[in-house]
């Protein structure tokens, strides 16, 4: 009987022409090309795009309920910027701020530029659409980065939170860009609309960011030296919690990034040892799998096929 129930709950699952083997398969591709991908030297996110670009709906269109994979992996993006935030040395902040925020700014400011100029060299007249395809040549990093870092054991070295440090920012200053660029499409806007994006991520980064730093620390631990031991983890986790669903909402009806919320949950966590351990020990399996998601899914199944039929080409020439 029993065995009868779950046989038609799984032959359910093949409603779209796909069934739960189909995403086993999904989930084995990706693991075997991170795998590979180590194995020859590189990050595991390299052979986790491309396994997403060709089974995914790209090309191959293999993957059951792509929507929900990509939802998943923005959870794992997510993840990863709370966990960035939790990993982030203050001490070793408050040496290389000024260097990562002069690397950051040369880095988006850089990238934008260079686009810009591009769209100009191929005839784009107006400078809001040179803008918009010069936002394009600044990504979101972090992920990328982390990753890398891992891989090479030498995330918590010096140089590691610098390199985070910038990334952290340098996305700040992208997701800033393409909120402004969301306004510029708004034919309505006024004047003023333009810098709300710029004036929210400074005023919320300022605020929260000491909020984080100086303030929370001292209110965990004094509610630790109330609570009993064994409750310090989960209230711990709890509150964090709060925090992330509080501040994303915030900085997205603000016009900020959602995700620069996430990071500022994280760090007020940075100066507790224990939760950063608990942290580091209860996520590490589940934060891999989203991660490998993340890559596959929200990377690797949004390139366009028509990308893909000019790069052939381009190739063939």
């Amino acid at each position: 009987m029993v065995f009868g129930s779950m046989w038609i709950q799984y032959k359910l699952i093949d409603i779209s022409g796909h069934s739960a083997d189909d995403t086993l398969v999904f989930l084995l591709i990706i693991y075997l090309a991170g795998e590979a991908s180590l194995l020859l030297g590189m990050p595991s996110l390299l052979g986790e795009i491309i396994s997403g670009l060709l089974i995914g709906p790209p090309l191959a269109d293999f993957v059951p309920f792509p929507e929900y994979f990509v939802l998943i992996g923005e959870i794992g993006l997510i993840m990863l910027l709370v966990g960035a935030g939790i990993n982030t040395d203050v001490a070793q902040l408050k040496v290389s701020g000024v260097r990562a925020v002069l690397i950051a700014s040369a880095g988006a400011f850089g990238a934008l530029a260079v686009g810009m100029a591009i769209s100009y060299g191929m005839g784009v007249k107006a400078w809001q659409s040179a803008m918009a395809l010069g936002a394009t040549f600044s990504p979101s990093s972090l992920a990328v980065a982390s990753n890398a870092l891992n891989t090479g054991n030498v995330l918590n070295t010096p140089v590691g939170q610098l390199i985070v440090a910038a990334c952290v920012i340098d996305d700040i200053i992208g997701l800033v860009i393409i909120s402004i660029i969301q306004m510029l499409v708004d034919t309505e806007a006024q004047i003023y609309q333009y810098f709300i994006p710029l004036v929210s991520a400074v005023v919320f980064l300022s605020c929260l960011g000491y909020f984080a730093i100086f303030l929370m620390p001292r209110f965990l631990n004094r509610l630790n030296s109330i609570l009993p031991e064994t409750w310090h983890t989960p209230v711990s986790f709890a509150i964090m919690i709060v925090l992330l669903m509080a501040y994303m909402p915030l900085m997205y009806i603000s016009k900020a990034s959602y995700l620069t919320g996430a990071f500022l949950a994280g760090l007020s966590y940075s100066q507790i040892p224990s939760i950063r351990n608990a942290f580091i020990n209860y996520t590490t399996n589940l934060f891999a799998w989203l991660l490998r998601i993340f890559f596959a899914a929200s990377i690797g199944f949004q390139v366009k096929t028509e990308v893909l039929i000019v790069c052939f080409s381009v190739l063939n020439l």
